[in-house]
This record gives structure tokens, C-alpha cells and sequence, in this order.
């Protein structure tokens, strides 16, 4: 079946060759994006209609965000906005004890990125020093690529 899913972009196959062995799955970023278009086409003001592009989309959403003076400036808006709500999303659910999601591959590999690009850099900077983060990623990850993860996320 995720060799199926794999093969129509519905989700990412993250393998893992350290020492845990574990293979990781996440779920396409198109797949997503088309799930957030419904979830706010069903959850905001109804001046948001169906958009079948991105462009369109972000031009709808503009009118919801502060004045910005591009287009440009108004997806980073955007995207900035999608970033938060994963962060609160994860807070609530990690509770800061991360070891209790060693399943969820996704909050160790990507968690911290979030982060940034939410402008959270407080909250980045106390995530990336949180040694129960810090041994849980490395154990989910694997030593090689849990350390490769956190430099890169450190040099962000």
C-alpha cells in the first residue's frame, strides 16, 4: 500500500539506515495543500471562495492577513500564518514531552523548521537546546542524520 501511495506523490518515504531501522512516511506537501484549501473553504468567512491555484488563492487571502506591499510579501504572510498553526498544533499535542512521539518522524525532522518559518525564533532557540527534543530526535533520526538535522536547523 505506500509503495502505491508513494508512486502517486500521495505521501514521502523517509528511510532510516541507522541504527533504529525504522522507515518514516509523511504525507505529500500537495496532499496537504489540497487538504488545507477544504479545511479553510469550509472553516473561514465565506468571501473566501474555492481557488484552484495558488496564486488565486493567496490573492483571496491577502484581504484576511495585514496590509503588505507585494504579492510576495503576502505569501509569506500566508505561509507564515500555516507554519503557526502546525506550531500550536504540535505544542498542544507534544505538551513539551517529546518522547511520547518517537512515532511521529515528522516533529523531529521538521518541527524546529516550523518554527523559524513562523518567526517563533525564541521558541526555535529553546526547542533546539530542549534535551529531551535533542535525545528523542536523535534516537528517532538516528545519530548521523538527527545531528545533521539539528546543525541545519541551528545555522537557520
Amino acid at each position: 500500500v505506500c509503495k502505491i501511495l508513494e508512486t502517486i506523490g500521495a505521501i514521502d518515504t523517509m528511510y532510516n539506515v541507522h541504527s533504529n531501522g525504522k522507515n518514516y512516511i509523511r504525507i505529500g506537501h500537495d496532499l496537504l495543500w489540497e487538504f488545507g484549501k477544504k479545511y479553510f473553504e469550509i472553516n473561514l468567512p465565506g468571501e473566501l471562495t474555492v481557488c484552484n491555484d495558488r496564486f488565486s488563492f493567496f490573492q483571496k487571502w491577502s484581504k484576511f492577513l495585514k496590509p503588505t506591499g507585494s504579492i510576495i510579501e503576502k505569501s509569506t504572510s500566508i505561509t507564515q500564518f500555516f507554519n503557526k498553526k502546525i506550531v500550536t498544533l504540535y505544542e498542544e499535542m507534544t505538551n513539551g514531552f517529546y518522547s511520547y512521539h518517537i512515532d511521529d518522524g515528522h516533529i523531529f525532522a521538521f518541527y524546529p523548521l516550523h518554527m523559524i518559518q513562523s518567526s517563533f525564533l525564541t521558541k526555535a532557540f529553546d526547542l533546539l537546546n530542549n534535551q529531551n527534543f535533542i535525545c528523542t530526535r536523535l534516537q528517532v533520526l538516528g545519530m548521523e542524520e538527527g545531528i545533521r538535522r539539528h546543525m541545519l536547523d541551528i545555522e537557520l
